[in-house]
C-alpha cells in the first residue's frame, strides 16, 4: 500500500473520530490535535513544494497557533474572542496571499488592495460595534464574502483555461473547493449569528465538521503540490 494512500486514509480517519468526539468536551483539542498532525506531515515535504504549497503549510501552522491562543485564553479569561479580533484582519492578508499566487491573469494586486480595506473595515468594527469580549461575527461575515467571491473566480478561471490534468489532482481544486464550501456556510451561519446562538446547536456542529474537512482539503492540496503524481499512487 502507497505511503500516500495511507496518508489521505489517516485523514479520513480523523474526521471520522471527530465525529466520536462529537459528544464530548474534548472536540476542540482533537481539532487542534488534527491541525497539528497536517502541519508536521506537511513540513516533511516542504522543501518539495511549490511556493503555494509552503505559504499554505505556514498558513496551517498560523491557524494552529490561533487556535491554542483561543483555547488559552477561555481557559485564563474565560473569554476567546478576543483572539478572532487579530486573526481575522490575519485570515484577509493570508488569504490573500494565497489567492494571488493562484490566479494565473494579473489579479494579485487587486486582491490585496480590498484586503486591506476589508482589514481596515475589520478593525474598525472591533473598535466601535463589536469589542473584544464580543464575537467579532461582523468580520467573519466580511472575510467570508471575500473567499466566496475568490473561490468562485477562481473556479470559473478553472473551467476558462481548462487543462490536461485530471480535477482530482489539481492541488488548486482541492484548496478552493474547501475554502468555497466552508466559508459559504460560515456566511449563512454568522450572518444569522444574533438569531442562532440559542437556536439548533446542530447548525454550529455542522460548522466544526466542515472546518475539519476544510483542512483535510488543504493537506491534500499540499500532498498534490509535493507530489505531482501522488494520486496515481492512490
Amino acid at each position: 500500500m502507497s505511503r500516500y494512500f495511507l496518508l489521505l486514509h489517516i485523514s479520513l480517519l480523523g474526521i471520522a473520530f471527530s465525529i466520536h468526539f462529537y459528544f464530548n468536551e474534548h472536540r476542540p483539542y482533537f481539532h487542534i490535535s488534527l491541525l497539528g498532525a497536517y502541519l508536521i506531515i506537511s513540513l516533511f515535504f516542504l522543501s518539495r513544494t511549490s511556493r503555494f504549497a509552503k505559504s499554505l503549510t505556514f498558513f496551517i501552522g498560523f491557524i494552529l497557533f490561533s487556535e491554542c491562543s483561543v483555547r488559552f485564553f477561555a481557559h485564563k479569561y474565560d473569554n476567546g474572542n478576543v483572539v478572532y479580533h487579530f486573526l481575522i484582519p490575519l485570515q484577509l492578508l493570508f488569504y490573500a496571499e494565497l489567492y494571488a499566487k493562484l490566479f494565473k491573469n494579473n489579479k494579485s494586486r487587486t486582491i490585496v488592495n480590498i484586503s486591506l480595506m476589508l482589514c481596515s473595515l475589520s478593525i474598525l468594527n472591533t473598535i466601535y460595534l463589536q469589542e473584544f469580549k464580543y464575537f467579532p461575527s461582523n468580520s467573519l461575515i466580511l472575510l467570508s464574502s471575500f473567499l466566496i467571491t475568490l473561490s468562485l473566480m477562481k473556479f470559473k478561471e478553472m473551467i476558462s483555461l481548462p487543462t490536461s490534468i485530471r480535477l482530482r489532482n489539481q492541488s488548486e481544486f482541492w484548496f478552493n473547493l474547501g475554502t468555497f464550501l466552508f466559508y459559504s456556510l460560515t456566511f449563512f451561519v454568522f450572518s444569522f449569528f444574533p438569531f442562532i446562538i440559542n437556536g439548533p446547536e446542530w447548525m454550529l456542529d455542522l460548522v466544526f465538521f466542515l472546518n475539519i474537512s476544510l483542512y483535510l482539503c488543504y493537506f491534500f492540496s499540499i500532498l498534490l503540490e509535493s507530489r505531482p503524481n501522488f494520486t496515481s499512487k492512490l
